[in-house]
């Protein structure tokens, strides 16, 4: 990780002139089919742009983005960053295609054709979902579609091409310039410029927002299995039962890459291929995986809740046992990965006081053998477990977001006695608490993972589900009566830019639980996954600041210094234009992405300060 500007001196005070003039982003705005038209020099099609943190519609609604050019992006080394180029047509138009040469700097660096991935954005047909309001039903732009080479462009419809841009770790700082090509037969091409900026600092490798997320095996049987026997094999890998010899067929061989590449989207985007329900620990060789990806937190094993117990009696004899046996064949083996400062066990998901003398009991108990493994719950306890008693057992309690502002007393006092605690969502909360819905705006899946934590100081985010393929389906029973059932998805996206996918997961939630869509041959990004990535390192951005800040206490107070700390200390306190509170915040892309340039900005600054 680089961690200081670059040694030579002309080198910084030629960073230092071109991040003072590196242009912010104008207010977005809307603007109507015929001023976008207006571009058209070639009287056929053109384009716009639109940053990553926004949504464009096929049609309905305006164009919000903007028509000048070059597209622009900002980004550190070692970082991801998206933009979307925004096509439309006077006439349909077949065979668009995407091509993209190296970008250089006036220094001659290049960021490589390699390191900018083009992908179609695909719409889903949404229904009206039942628990939450919305202001649109129909096409909504969500799964990126990296299966197709080319596609066609209906007349008079705005069709964005996400553009995923990469740096390395020793990307040199720069400004660099280079052409997106976009053509469609019988049409002219379209020449786009494309700027990116890199600053002087790089992403670290490690992430600093702990996260308890889940990836369910499980999930890819509908999809891509229809062989019981070698799917009892994969499940049989999966759970450590057996090595990868087992997998000796064409089947079992597809589904093992299908999963893998499951992991490596996952990890590419910060995330972790955990899995909070487990009921049986996970490999010690996708653990060594993870941990080298960035990996800082993964679930040992749930400690499930008990159905129909009764207040105050204990966890059952059985299934105590059960998990006991477990962890004492299992933490050993951690200990000897070098992996066990890594782990947590979940337990006793959502339940309410009737459980909390089984709670007690089961958690109590691994505590006492297991000291050094924090034991996290979302039992409902707000609290943090002076009510229910359960302070001594639980290190990490993870409440819903909107109770974060309620019960902050609450969660000051839990981290004075050294608990952390953390914060999720899943069906709720509804606006105006941001959520991860197909319906809601771009930039509260970012928010939520970068400005909004570090602001109040959560410890750590938790969701419940990233691959939840399935939804409530009509059925009938054995008497011919039609139900509603959970039913796993009977096929992958296969078409686009209008896919054949209606966006439903959990009951008729539109997204939840699913943070990426099955492809025909593996996993498909959403615009919702690349905005989470995209928080996480704006959350690394702030921490980063925050290390410059503590670097220069030290330093010696000149002017130049105190200036800085000044600056640097309010920007660390997230100004109310971006988030005045978790129910009042921009979702103005130019807002947040203006906020994270001064930050950079910032972080140059104190890495110059310190040489």
């Amino acid at each position: 990780m680089r961690l200081s500007l670059h040694p030579a001196v002309f080198l910084v005070s030629l960073l230092t002139m071109f991040c003072s003039h590196v242009a912010g982003y104008e207010p977005i705005q809307d603007i109507s089919a015929s001023h976008f038209e207006s571009t058209f020099s070639n009287g056929i099609w053109g384009c716009g742009w639109a940053p990553g943190p926004s949504k464009v519609f096929r049609c309905d609604r305006p164009f919000t983005g903007y028509l000048d050019m070059p597209v622009r992006l900002q980004l550190a080394a070692n970082e991801y960053e998206g933009v979307q180029i925004v096509l439309r047509s006077h006439a349909a138009l077949e065979n668009i295609r995407v091509t993209i040469a190296n970008l250089t700097d006036d220094q001659g660096n290049v960021i490589s054709a390699e390191q900018i991935e083009p992908l179609v954005v695909g719409y889903v047909d949404t229904q009206r979902p039942s628990q939450y309001e919305v202001d649109y039903v129909g096409w909504w732009p969500d799964p990126l579609l990296d299966f197709l080479p080319s596609f066609d462009l209906e007349a008079n419809v705005y069709q964005p091409i996400w553009l995923d841009v990469h740096t390395d770790s020793d990307q040199p700082a720069g400004i660099y310039r280079g052409v997106v090509e976009v053509t469609a037969d019988g049409a002219p091409t379209l020449n786009i410029p494309l700027e990116v900026t890199v600053w002087d600092f790089a992403v670290p490798n490690e992430y600093h927002l702990p996260l308890a997320l889940s990836f369910a095996d499980q999930q890819l049987r509908s999809l891509y299995c229809d062989n019981d026997e070698d799917w009892r094999k994969f499940e049989s890998y999966c759970r450590g039962e057996a090595d990868a010899d087992i997998l000796d067929t064409p089947l079992c061989l597809r589904l093992a890459d299908i999963r893998q590449q499951c992991h490596d989207l996952i990890l590419e985007h910060h995330l972790s291929p955990d899995f909070l329900y487990r009921d049986y620990p996970p490999r010690i060789e996708d653990l060594r995986r993870w941990v080298d990806a960035g990996v800082t937190s993964f679930n040992i094993l749930q400690v499930s809740s008990v159905g129909g117990i009764e207040a105050g009696e204990p966890y059952p004899a059985d299934r105590r046992q059960r998990i006991l046996d477990i962890l004492e064949d299992y933490v050993p083996r951690l200990e000897e990965a070098g992996l066990l400062d890594y782990a947590y066990i979940y337990g006793f998901d959502e339940v309410e006081s009737n459980q909390f003398a089984a709670m007690q009991d089961m958690f109590g108990e691994i505590k006492s053998r297991y000291p050094m493994i924090p034991l996290m719950t979302t039992a409902r306890d707000y609290t943090c477990g002076l009510v229910s008693g359960l302070d001594t057992v639980v290190d990490i309690w993870v409440p819903y977001i909107e109770y974060y502002e309620e019960n902050a007393s609450s969660i000051a006092a839990a981290r004075s006695r050294g608990r952390q605690v953390w914060w999720y969502i899943c069906c709720v909360p509804y606006h105006p608490y941001p959520n991860w819905f197909v319906e809601y705006n771009a930039q509260e899946a970012r928010l939520l993972m970068g400005f909004m934590p570090y602001k109040y100081h959560t410890d750590g985010f938790l969701y419940y589900y990233l691959n939840f393929w399935e939804t409530y389906q009509p059925q009938r029973d054995q008497d011919g009566n039609v139900v509603m059932l959970m039913t796993p998805y009977s096929e992958p996206i296969n078409r686009g830019p209008l896919t054949n996918h209606d966006g439903k997961s959990w009951r008729d939630y539109n997204g939840d639980g699913m943070l990426f869509y099955p492809g025909p041959d593996g996993p498909l990004a959403s615009i919702r996954l690349k905005c989470i990535r995209d928080g996480l390192e704006d959350y690394e951005y702030l921490w980063l600041l925050q290390q410059c800040l503590n670097r220069s206490i030290t330093a010696e107070n000149t002017l130049e210094q105190m200036d800085w700390r000044r600056r640097a200390v309010e920007a660390l306190q997230i100004d109310s234009t971006l988030v005045d509170s978790l129910n009042d915040y921009s979702t103005s892309p130019d807002v947040l992405l203006n906020t994270r340039n001064s930050i950079a900005q910032l972080i140059v600054e104190g890495y110059e300060l310190a040489e």
